[in-house]
């Protein structure tokens, strides 16, 4: 197709009339012209033999392709075209005219009715007297409304000369070859930036016309786009840039969000003009953005589900503020019917990421409802393959049978996604032994997303710690919470909590508070010795106390050639997925009862105890004092055991007693140890009150042994007798006591009698 071919397809119109120029003076821009009942001529009008005039009505439909505004000011083409392109439309097409000044042009995809297009004339030229402040010829503004068979008024066509061409939006002059181009893609803002750009940046350029055809499947040819540049880039170095786009624009990360995100600046890069006010650009952001965002109302957020992030609403507005100018993206998302709202959210693994149903009883403490999960699914797809090698060192390393256990837990997450283990692993360690790779290994295996593989303590348990939030897995790394006993035994009850409470708190900076469900698994990691404090009878930790040094455990690795072997499944966990799913059996009951005992768990209990503790429970063992008598004298007071034991009574003596002297001592814990050790009264309490003496004063006694003893020929017990009853015999002097056949024997004196 040649020029005046293309030119006629573009501009058409008028089928039996043309405006003809006669006379024209480019000094005072006077000029005789006239219509004639001829067709237009674009072979002779292109020549500059004939400059005619076109009008975009034709007689015989009454419809127009194309419709436009005259501006009689001579405007310098930077700040006119550019004005035109930011802040009015950027479809429209800006051309000189013979005198030096415009006419701005929108070309339409469809014919419309004559009288159709003289509205939206006059809505265009209205909007730019309005916006830009500049005066329109109201009188061409075109299409006029002829009465039937006439075209009414007309313009003299572009490119007869060399001021009549078109404007790039940075007021580049363009060819004849360089308009058909910017008109052929004149709804594409990224390519109508490019059209007659100068020399730098054309390898951008290329890039983003790439990146839009990925994105919007527009038919984009980078070498046809390179021959409409103000300067072409040579062949040899074009072929190579096409390469390097086509690969580069593949990655994930350069979507459709990413591609509006950055597009406004990119034009403005290469044409120097940044559009400003785009409705159509809004409503395709808005429309992407509707598919990319969830907006809860518990924590006043966005949820992105590309990143799996909360976005505060300042946040969102900001990010996208050069594109939305005064309007927030908040609002305009917020405003829209399509888009999604929730009240709150979950993380299930084991339901569909997006919005979700709830019944009652679906989980445990979530109330029935529609939540958002915010879970992102691993792309893992389980194959068969060799885990040999994976599996002998871990058994080495940790244990065949403690291997075996994690690997029951692991395989219960894959098959019942979702569901809580009540109990938690704790593997203690030298450096370098694999814990780290273990962990990798689970978030290959899991989804990145879904397990945190090296979280402090301190970030899970702070105040405003979201840590835990959409997680399905939290691996503990190098856990040693302090030196100090008290505190790792406080932050050790912090962290238990954390593996039964059914719900959790989020308390986001700056949000209200938020409630989810607790569906999170844990693994703990340390070097320390003693990373948590658990009690004798804790039912939450199940414990694996590597006892390899590091120089067994570098040998084993390095010489004996296991790291490759076993880091090798964190690019690919398929086999070791497959290997969970298929070969791995467990009863199921196991993950909401008391963990596996061993071992390792029994040590870690003992080293948890305080001296004072250990000392007591070893009184109790060989049942000496306070489980016996104590003789020496306290202001004439000697101790005496009866088989009940009066805390405050106790202690009173501690401070003397050579077992005891200068340990440190806490209430609570004798209280423990005292719950631990007694036997419960009749009615259930750990302590029953006596009276103490014939006054009305009282004691709270546990009762570690419940003696036998005859009175007056019956045999009795400890445990039936009444508070007075008890109160004696806890204040008699010498009761002889058979710990063996589990009997006492009262002295008879004037002062004691039942």
């Amino acid at each position: 197709m040649n020029n005046s071919e293309q030119m006629h397809r573009i501009f058409t119109g008028a089928i039996h009339h043309s405006g003809q120029l006669g006379n024209y003076n480019p000094t005072t821009q006077s000029k005789s012209a006239w219509e004639e009942p001829i067709p237009f001529n674009w072979d002779l009008h292109l020549s500059g033999k004939k400059i005619q005039g076109l009008s975009p009505v034709n007689e015989e439909t009454r419809e127009v392709s194309w419709y436009g505004c005259d501006i009689d000011l001579k405007i310098k083409p930077k700040e006119f075209c550019g004005d035109v392109y930011s802040k009015i439309d950027t479809s429209l097409i800006c051309f000189g005219t013979m005198g030096g000044k415009w006419r701005v042009v929108k070309f339409l995809s469809e014919p419309i009715d004559v009288e159709v297009a003289h509205e939206k004339a006059k809505l265009l030229e209205e909007q730019i007297e309005k916006t830009l402040k500049i005066k329109c010829d109201s009188g061409h503004t075109l299409p006029t409304i002829p009465e039937k068979g006439k075209p009414g008024y007309w313009w003299f066509m572009p490119y007869h000369n060399d001021l009549t061409c078109a404007y790039s939006p940075g007021g580049r002059p363009l060819n004849i070859k360089q308009f058909f181009y910017r008109w052929k893609y004149r709804d594409h803002k990224c390519i109508t930036a490019m059209v007659g750009m100068e020399p730098g940046g054309r390898h951008k350029a290329l890039w983003v016309a790439e990146f839009y055809k990925k994105i919007s499947g527009t038919q984009i040819d980078l070498a046809e786009l390179n021959e409409n540049f103000g300067e072409k880039i040579s062949e040899s170095t074009l072929t190579k840039d096409i390469n390097h786009v086509i690969k580069t624009v593949e990655k994930e990360q350069y979507d459709k969000k990413y591609y509006l995100n950055g597009l406004n600046g990119w034009i403005e890069e290469f044409c120097g003009v940044k559009p400003e006010n785009d409705a159509k650009a809004f409503v395709e952001l808005s429309n992407e953005l509707v598919e990319s965002y969830y907006y809860v109302r518990e924590n006043n957020s966005f949820y992105e589900t590309k990143s799996g992030k909360f976005v505060s609403q300042d946040k969102m507005n900001a990010w996208w503020k050069h594109t939305t100018g005064k309007e927030n993206m908040s609002n305009l998302l917020l405003k829209s019917p399509q888009f999604k709202k929730v009240v709150t959210y979950l993380t299930h693994a084991g339901m569909k990421p997006g919005i979700v149903q709830i019944n009652f009883g679906d989980i445990p403490g979530v109330d029935p409802g529609e939540y958002l999960n915010v879970y992102t699914p691993s792309t893992i797809v389980a194959k068969k393959g060799d885990v040999s090698k994976l599996n002998e060192y871990y058994e080495w390393f940790l244990g065949k049978d403690n291997w075996y256990t994690i690997k029951q837990v692991l395989a219960f997450m894959l098959k019942e996604p979702g569901v809580k283990v009540m109990w938690f692993v704790i593997i203690i360690s030298r450096q370098g032994g694999g814990k780290g790779t273990l962990a990798e290994i689970l978030q290959a295996l899991y989804g990145y997303r879904n397990v945190k593989p090296n979280v402090r303590f301190k970030d899970l348990t702070n105040t405003h710690s979201t840590v835990i939030d959409g997680a399905q897995l939290i691996c503990l790394n190098e856990v040693a919470l302090t030196d100090s006993q008290k505190d790792v035994k406080e932050l050790s009850e912090d962290f238990k909590n954390l593996i039964t409470d059914k719900n959790l708190i989020i308390n986001r900076k700056f949000c209200d508070q938020v409630e989810i469900p607790n569906l999170c698994n844990f693994f703990v990691f340390s070097n320390s010795e003693e990373p948590l404090h658990l009690e004798e009878d804790d039912r939450r930790a199940f414990v694996v106390n590597v006892a390899h040094d590091k120089a067994e455990i570098k040998f084993k690795l390095l010489e004996e050639n296991f790291k490759e072997d076993v880091r090798k499944h964190i690019e690919d966990p398929s086999a070791f997925k497959w290997h969970l799913e298929n070969e791995i059996e467990y009863d199921r009951e196991m993950f909401f009862i008391d963990p596996p005992l061993n071992d390792d768990k029994t040590v870690l209990i003992e080293k948890g105890k305080t001296d004072f503790e250990r000392v007591l429970l070893e009184a109790y063992e060989s049942r000496s004092f306070p489980f016996g008598d104590f003789n020496a004298p306290l202001n004439d007071e000697s101790y005496y055991y009866s088989g009940m034991i009066n805390r405050d009574h106790f202690l009173k003596f501690v401070t003397i007693h050579p077992n005891f002297k200068g340990l440190y001592k806490n209430l609570n814990k004798v209280d423990r140890v005292l719950k631990k050790l007694c036997t419960r009264w009749p009615n259930g309490e750990f302590t029953r009150t006596i009276l103490k003496g014939d006054g009305p004063y009282k004691r709270k006694v546990y009762l570690i042994d419940d003696f036998e003893f005859i009175q007056d020929g019956e045999v009795r017990k400890l445990s039936t007798l009444n508070e007075r009853e008890l109160g004696k015999i806890f204040e008699c002097v010498n009761p002889k006591i058979d710990h063996h056949a589990k009997t006492i024997v009262i002295p008879q004196t004037k002062k004691f009698s039942l």
